[in-house]
């Protein structure tokens, strides 16, 4: 699972540290409770995070922007510039084991690797556990492809998901201000286009919102990239386009998903008639289901790519935890009791998916010269019939409006 956002603090022990913090990945399957890897791309380091023992360490970066392009220091000694994504993963040896970190790195617009073991990349000689190095990418702001990794031009890499089997056997690059999904194989290094962009690979406008095959598709700003090994296909956060697209790297054919291209929080039984504002990363899970960062909603939404629903992740927070301070319980309320002249009003039916988000809007109109203290609390309530799940959380807020007749909205 992917989780982009931003933090404040971490873990207890790293309590005020760092800021801006961006992309949290754990590992692999069977250590998603004891490590996980965290972006920091304001202060350019890799950190790792033992859940367990709620220790943080540094992997790669020295703490301030670098301007290398080349690398090849120990990754707690190697400067290194804006590391947008990270993704574990393998060098392509034939013994497949997460062997790499791959990094986007997004200013120098670059494909690095840190080593996690003694290895082999390719085209390069035999390397020690813990190096920190440029993959591919020269550095240059491009969209340029070519088969030699050195020479390719990336333009703020953003997104990276890995596909190691065959015939694939390539990390998928989401190449943001280039707009396009780019590849890089895993075996000569060899960098190939996908879909969006343009053939000059100096023109970084090529964009737009449109569905296609290869370079005909259009693409605005993606930021995440993540690949569906049961249905060999990649999910595109389409980011300024508001969109979910799906592309089958076979016949590179791109097609949206989800959204309608406005940037709103609708959330619908349809796909494309569900909105996002600027999905940012995503996650495919194991029971069909992909995960959205949906960013300026501030949600995590759940596809479900089965049945074709879209629902919100709920978020709860451990009672444990520590942020910037214990949480203040709350007191416990004590709801009044409604007189018998209060209003009982029954609404139509509502079809709704578990975790979507409901908007109620109740217009009172007062007699003439009634106000409502503002601040005072109001209370009213709200019950469901003919299931078995109730709404967890209300938020409501009292809007007072400038018009004479004392209307309000709840």
């Amino acid at each position: 699972l992917i989780v982009l956002g931003m933090y404040t603090s971490l873990l207890p022990s790293a309590k005020d540290l760092y800021n801006n913090i961006e992309i949290l990945a754990p590992k692999k399957k069977m250590d998603l409770k004891k490590y996980g890897t965290l972006v920091n791309f304001k202060h350019a380091e890799i950190l790792k995070i033992d859940l367990e023992a709620e220790m943080v360490s540094t992997v790669a970066g020295i703490g301030i922007q670098g301007t290398d392009k080349e690398g090849g220091a120990q990754g707690e000694e190697q400067p290194i510039s804006s590391p947008w994504d990270v993704v574990f993963g393998t060098s392509g040896s034939e013994v497949q084991t997460d062997d790499i970190l791959w990094i986007a790195m997004a200013g120098t617009h670059q494909i690095w690797a840190l080593l996690l073991d003694c290895g082999r990349l390719p085209k390069k000689n035999e390397l020690k556990k813990g190096t920190c190095l440029r993959f591919a990418g020269s550095g240059n702001e491009e969209n340029r492809n070519n088969a030699y990794p050195h020479k390719a031009g990336f333009a703020q890499p953003s997104g990276l998901s890995l596909a190691p089997e065959d015939p694939w056997s390539c990390l998928f690059v989401a190449d943001s201000e280039s707009s396009t999904v780019r590849t890089v194989s895993l075996k000569d290094g060899a960098v190939k286009h996908l879909v969006g962009g343009e053939r000059d690979p100096m023109n970084l406008f090529a964009f737009g919102d449109v569905d296609g095959e290869g370079i005909s598709a259009k693409l605005q700003h993606p930021l995440g990239v993540t690949w569906d090994k049961k249905r060999n296909l990649l999910y595109v956060a389409d980011s300024y386009n508001h969109k979910i697209k799906v592309v089958d790297p076979k016949t590179k054919n791109c097609s949206t998903l989800a959204g309608t291209g406005d940037a709103s929080n609708i959330i619908t039984s349809s796909f494309t008639e569900s909105t996002f504002n600027e999905p940012g990363g995503l996650c495919i899970g194991e029971n069909g289901q992909l995960y959205v960062a949906d960013t300026n909603n501030h949600q995590i939404k759940v596809m479900d790519l089965e049945t074709k629903t879209i629902s919100v992740l709920p978020v709860f927070r451990p009672d444990n935890a520590v942020v910037d301070g214990p949480f203040l319980v709350e007191k416990q309320r004590t709801l009044p009791k409604l007189p018998k002249s209060a209003p009982n009003i029954r609404l139509s039916p509502v079809a709704a998916s578990p975790g979507q988000t409901l908007q109620f809007r109740l217009r009172l109109d007062l007699p003439s010269g009634a106000e409502l203290t503002e601040g005072v609390p109001s209370c009213w309530f709200l019950t469901a019939e003919g299931t078995r799940i109730i709404l967890q959380t209300f938020q409501y807020e009292i809007v007072f409006t400038s018009l004479p007749s004392s209307n309000t909205v709840l």
